[in-house]
């Protein structure tokens, strides 16, 4: 089933018997969009449920052939049997007049061929989209569905970035392992069991088993699969020769060139993946699609066979998914990669013969795991049932229990350890953020039975906590400047101010050692420029124990010398797992591939930790302003030819916006929907987003080697010229109305002030002398609007004259996450992100009469980041981060 949509503007020839305004069932035909050797495939209305929808008709000439129409409903109920995310949806099936027909979700966007059709994709498109797709046939071969016909054609690229796999037509049911009778008879006895023998495939990519018309099962999908990635990564097919018979010869005996050979630029690691995809022998390729998905994800091959045979499906449908879950948690971590050997303790991997096991894998995101001292229990969020629960599992019991009603308050806090146990496990504690009458949240811990129950208050007053090695002592700090922390003996004893820092720094992930000597933390400013210090437990002077500046979090110990803890990198990219030699104080990655870890948590022997893992994602949106409140369904994602995009800002015809891949970071320009990158950063980040002129130019700020400075360039990217050396700036830079200067802030005695950069002289002037960042200048010139200290969580909007003469009064705070406000053009409204720490929506407030209205209502899992607002105030450009996360447990 091909549901390739037409381009705009283009001529649609006539194609079969269904014309415009034709009734297929409940179904108004709009329109022709493909034809193939199945059948014809139009445009169609549901008006039952006010939808377009997709529909193919089964060729005229084969409605008579009992097996072709046998073929057909296989297709419909093979898909139906399935739900996945990256497999298309069937909604009905049925005959009418003698035709049969299926019902499918609508796809916009071009198939896998058109793609190709450019060329070569870059490496982070052949693994993206070449795992998406894994993942898709792994939950068919769960099914026991085999798809026999995996080809460029049958892949199709939403205009959304969603990779759909089409077309199961072909597709063989096996008795798949582990269902139950009734079940089994639900797929495959009303399906039919297709006839061994039958060879029917594309030529090109069909496996050598399939060509000879032998069993067929997962192994030929994972051939085919290979097919697909060697195109993908060199533009042509591995096989592909003058005439079908040559090419049916080649896939039996012929050994393609290497990709690397064939493309310049394909890694070795995808040579390794793509030729184990394309061995003859079925039993030499890849054990499942989901060690495809993790050699795809990680570029490390995933473990022996061998290593696997405990792990085989048992025969039960329940026990058998949690073997597949089992292999799949290896798709989401590397940890096991090489590791470069010094003469460090760290020279080994301290997890390298782990054993590392998904233990959710629900709908949604789950984040902030942490494991109980024992060993026995791991308490997480997660969104499985709407709202942001705490959750928790008994290691092994494969049952989850929900231990929160979702009316507590807000549990999600990215920037510290929201979860932890009581030291004999009995007890969950979470961090609360409650709405008050006045205008600072109460923050506070409270603490469930890990068997269930009602919540209780744990700390009023803290943030966060941990105890002493031995159970008998506390230390925790409360949510006020500077983030103070205090010692204490047991729940009631007497509390001794341990530290605080000054403030707008922020002391998080309070740890005590192993001996109980020293409590160690993470010591900077929120997000983006911390480090792991400690401090002796009867007090004095913290130290620094490591030098990132980036976001670091989530220390854990594996014993007295080895510390754990998640860092980026100086282009943000991350977080990655660090280990430490905490005698040496040597740090180094221990992890590798595209994973990201969200949480860590270990037990009190190091012999078992919890993690979170997960593959975020950036795009680009666009949702109209308008006297409405504007649902998801009104947005829409702004296509852009690169990976993802961030802190986009708009221009008269045009965007830019921010883009990361490998270790580099560019500016790009999207303009009549053609991409050209303007600047390029090797090795360093952009800090915030570019800002535009009225004239066109371009300011923006970039750190490379540490340092951090601002530039300025013309709308093409020529003449990049640096501003004032001496300036040391912070976050997006702001252009005065006239453009005759610009607003930023810039780092005086290690904090953020406000400072103006005059264009003419380049001259720095102080605005204010207190902590300011997010500068944004008001349409008329006169004042400019910034964020303030951070207290807690939440943060004030402060405003001052331009010339810095006088403060006119604000009264607005907002909670912690993004600070960018934007005026709305030519009025004195400010647009803002109002809402919790992670899930917030746009609302417009009148400076004037204090006036709030809604922009927008997204659901929970529409996280929205950069943004910015068209000059002529029709709609909000934005970007938005997707983050699917699981848990996973690792033993040693």
């Amino acid at each position: 089933m091909k549901l390739r949509l037409p381009l705009r503007g283009c001529t649609i020839a006539p194609m079969g018997r269904l014309a415009q305004g034709d009734q297929l069932g409940p179904y108004r035909i709009i329109g022709p969009l493909d034809k193939g050797g199945m059948g014809e495939v139009y445009r169609a209305h549901d008006p039952r449920l006010g939808r377009d929808v997709a529909i193919k008709v089964i060729a005229e000439n084969l409605t008579a052939n009992e097996a072709s129409r046998l073929r057909f409903e296989r297709e419909a109920k093979a898909i139906a049997a399935l739900s996945h995310p990256n497999i298309v949806s069937i909604f009905d099936v049925g005959v009418e007049g003698g035709s049969a027909f299926l019902v499918s979700e609508l796809l916009e966007g071009r198939t896998l061929r058109d793609e190709l059709g450019r060329g070569p994709l870059p490496m982070e498109r052949v693994r993206e989209w070449g795992s998406a797709v894994a993942d898709g046939i792994a939950a068919a071969h769960l099914r026991g569905i085999v798809h026999r016909d995996l080809k460029p054609q049958n892949i199709f690229i939403t205009s959304a970035g969603r990779v759909k796999i089409l077309d199961f037509g072909l597709a063989q049911i096996h008795a798949a392992a582990g269902d139950s009778e009734k079940g089994q008879s639900e797929i495959a006895t009303a399906a039919l069991i297709t006839e061994q023998g039958a060879i029917l495939g594309t030529v090109g990519y069909m496996s050598p088993e399939q060509i000879s018309g032998e069993v067929v099962g997962p192994p030929s999908d994972i051939f085919a699969l290979g097919c697909v990635l060697y195109e993908m990564a060199t533009g042509r097919s591995p096989f592909l020769r003058p005439t079908s018979t040559e090419t049916l010869v080649a896939v039996l005996h012929a050994t393609p060139q290497p990709p690397s050979e064939a493309t310049p630029g394909v890694p070795r690691e995808l040579d390794v993946i793509i030729d184990r995809c394309l061995r003859k022998n079925p039993s030499e390729r890849y054990g499942s699609a989901v060690d495809l998905v993790f050699a795809l994800r990680t570029g490390s091959e995933p473990a022996a066979s061998a290593e696997r045979s405990d792990r085989e499906p048992k025969p039960s449908t329940r026990r058998r998914r949690l073997v597949w879950l089992t292999i799949a948690a290896v798709a989401l971590i590397a940890v096991v990669a090489a590791i470069v050997l010094s003469k460090s303790k760290l020279a080994q991997n301290p997890l390298a013969n782990a054993r590392f096991v998904r233990l959710t894998d629900f709908e949604g995101t789950e984040q902030a795991a942490a494991i109980s001292r024992d060993g026995r229990f791991v308490a997480f969020l997660a969104d499985r049932d709407g709202p942001v629960d705490v959750w928790v599992t008994q290691v092994g019991s494969r049952e989850f229990h929900k231990l929160t009603g979702g009316k507590l308050g807000e549990l999600i806090n990215p920037d510290i350890r929201t979860i932890g146990f009581s030291p004999d496990g009995a007890l969950v504690a979470f961090w609360v953020r409650r709405k008050t009458a006045s205008a600072s949240p109460d923050i506070s811990l409270w603490a469930v039975s890990t068997l269930g129950g009602e919540p209780r208050p744990y700390l009023e007053g803290a943030a966060e906590f941990d105890w002493s090695s031995d159970g008998s002592r506390l230390v925790y700090h409360t949510p006020g400047p500077g983030d103070p922390m205090f010692v204490r003996d047991g729940m009631a004893g007497p509390e001794r101010r341990l530290f605080a820092a000054p403030e707008g720094v922020h002391n998080h992930y309070q740890l005590w050692s192993p001996d109980d000597e020293f409590i160690y933390f993470v010591h900077g400013s929120v997000p983006n420029e911390n480090d792991v210090w400690r401090i002796e437990a009867r007090g004095g002077e913290p130290q620094r124990v490591t030098s990132h500046n980036t976001r670091v979090t989530f220390p854990a110990f594996l014993d007295r010398n080895t510390l754990l803890y998640l860092a980026t990198d100086a282009d943000g990219s991350g977080p990655w797992l660090y280990a430490l030699d905490v005698g040496q104080r040597k740090s180094r990655r221990i992890s590798s591939g595209v994973e990201r870890y969200t949480s860590l948590s270990a037990s009190a022997d190091g012999r078992r930790l919890a993690a979170t893992v997960a593959n975020p994602r950036r795009t680009l949106w666009r949702v109209p302003i308008s006297d409405d409140v504007a649902e998801e369904q009104s947005a829409s994602r702004v296509p852009v030819p690169i990976v993802g995009g961030r802190a986009p800002r708009v221009g008269s015809n045009y965007l830019l916006y921010v883009s990361s891949a490998h270790d580099a970071e560019s500016i790009w320009k999207l303009a009549g929907g053609v991409a050209s990158e303007l600047w390029h950063l090797a090795e360093g980040r952009i800090l915030g987003g570019p800002a535009i002129a009225p004239d066109g130019r371009i300011a923006f700020t970039a750190e490379e080697s540490g340092r951090a400075r601002m530039y300025v360039m013309n709308s093409d990217g020529s003449g990049v010229r640096m501003m004032p050396e001496s300036l040391e700036p912070r976050g997006s830079p702001a252009w005065s109305p006239d453009g005759e200067s610009i607003a930023v802030a810039a780092m005086v005695n290690g904090a953020p002030r406000l400072a103006r950069v005059s264009m003419a002289n380049q001259t720095v002037t102080a605005v204010v002398s207190e902590f300011a960042a997010d500068p944004v200048w008001s349409s008329d010139g006169t004042t400019i609007i910034y964020s303030g200290l951070e207290v807690g969580t939440t943060f004030p909007i402060r405003a001052v004259r331009a010339d810095g003469q006088g403060q006119p009064e604000t009264k607005m705070t907002l909670s912690r996450g993004v600070r960018r406000v934007v005026f709305l053009p030519r009025q004195n409204s400010l647009v803002v992100l109002r809402g919790e720490m992670i899930h917030k929506n746009f609302w417009v407030i009148d400076l004037d009469s204090g006036r709030e209205r809604r922009l927008t209502n997204f659901g929970p899992d529409f996280v929205v980041g950069g943004f910015d607002v068209a000059p002529d105030g029709s709609e909000i450009v934005f970007d938005r981060e997707q983050e699917n996360s699981d848990v996973v447990l690792i033993e040693r």
